[in-house]
């Protein structure tokens, strides 16, 4: 109950801090950026809400996987897991980067109605999102293995001090050195990149005797959590669509003016909502754990705190 306690809150005031980060840096990067570079970074946004939502597919799976107990599977296993999810991210990111990069050729400069960014800028500044995305995209994985090992504090811990270097170190840029929003990206892109290599660390030093990933130990285990992945990835499709199409066909029709107010609202909204995610991520692997050894006590237990 203590550990539940201590993730739970861990978690919780985790969030708070990086919604309040959210809310207090949005009017700084307008005033500094002005309104129609910040509808650039609502953009972006959108682009990351999507790519969390996909990832959330895999870091679930993640999680699921690596909480659940079994007197069969040893580390040894679960580091199995891990790796295959780390294949299947890397297929995942190359696919992502591949589509992406196609579609900023052929809609890029001409998406956006803007009176004062030129057109290659666009072009340019697109580029340079897609590789702070990619970049992105693997913390889910990491994250889901931590929420997996119980690690919530640690994760909690380094995404408070991340995000708050990634948030109110480019506005010291800003001041002190150059407002362009080539550095705000390129900033986002060094601390992304950051944040992947520090919990990478942190779920691999959990397993002290790391055993080799041969393709065909791949495809065994990557047996195992197909059918789930599988239903993760579907349902993602189907929350993208009904929840993100309309800020695309936003960001065409209207100016990127008009474009950033709304995801002003959005982007705030949205940070708020947020303050769920860690009733979500604390619980699960405690549940999964309690399905796999048939401890029912312990599911109506975790079920009543929860709820």
């Amino acid at each position: 109950m203590r550990n539940i306690s201590i993730n739970f809150y861990s978690t919780f005031i985790s969030n708070i801090w990086l919604t309040l980060l959210l809310i207090i840096l949005t009017p700084l990067y307008i005033n500094f950026l002005g309104v129609e570079y910040y509808g650039l970074i609502g953009f972006y946004a959108t682009f990351v809400i999507i790519i969390t939502i996909f990832d959330t597919g895999i870091a679930s799976t993640a999680t699921r996987e690596i909480s659940w107990k079994d007197d069969k599977i040893s580390f040894n296993e679960i580091f199995l897991k891990i790796k295959s999810l780390e294949i299947t991210y890397i297929i995942y990111i190359l696919i992502v980067f591949f589509c992406l990069s196609l579609l900023i050729f052929i809609f890029g400069e001409s998406w956006f109605i803007s009176t004062s960014i030129p057109k290659e800028e666009i072009n340019n500044i697109l580029f340079l999102m897609l590789f702070s995305l990619i970049l992105q995209v693997p913390s889910g994985l990491y994250t889901g293995s931590l929420f997996g090992l119980k690690k919530h504090t640690t994760v909690s811990w380094y995404l408070s001090i991340l995000g708050t270097i990634r948030g109110f170190g480019i506005i010291v840029i800003f001041y002190f050195y150059n407002v362009s929003i080539y550095l705000f990206f390129i900033w986002y892109i060094i601390i992304n990149s950051i944040q992947i290599v520090i919990l990478r660390y942190e779920v691999y030093k959990n397993f002290q005797n790391k055993i080799q990933l041969t393709f065909e130990i791949y495809k065994k285990s990557f047996k195992n959590f197909k059918s789930f992945l599988t239903g993760m990835v579907i349902l993602t499709l189907i929350s993208v669509f009904l929840t993100q199409v309309d800020k695309f066909y936003l960001s065409k029709i209207i100016s990127l003016e008009l474009f950033s107010c709304f995801m002003i609202a959005y982007t705030i909204t949205a940070g708020i909502t947020r303050l769920s995610n860690p009733i979500f991520s604390t619980f699960t692997p405690y549940f999964n754990e309690a399905i796999s050894t048939n401890n029912y006590n312990e599911i109506k237990k975790n079920l009543y705190i929860s709820a």
